[in-house]
């Protein structure tokens, strides 16, 4: 994620970061974890990356917010 701070977009960067942190701290305990609690994560996740992902695309490339509708079933 070196790449996107040297482009400048440090907000997306860190967020990106501070996402992915989490994942992996949820994957090393997913043994551990209930299967609800698993689709909890991941729901709350992909509501995370959406948010990043509207909040820090320029709005000129996207000017409607993304539809995150078509990760449902992923």
């Amino acid at each position: 994620m070196s790449h996107t701070s040297d482009a400048g977009d440090h907000l997306f960067a860190s967020r990106m970061k501070r996402l992915s942190l989490r994942a992996i701290a949820v994957n090393r305990r997913r043994q551990t974890l209930a299967a609800l609690t698993l689709q909890q994560y991941g729901s709350r996740f992909r509501g995370s990356l959406w948010e990043i992902l509207n909040v820090s695309l320029p709005s000129r490339l996207f000017p409607m917010p993304l539809s995150h509708t078509s990760l449902i079933g992923y």
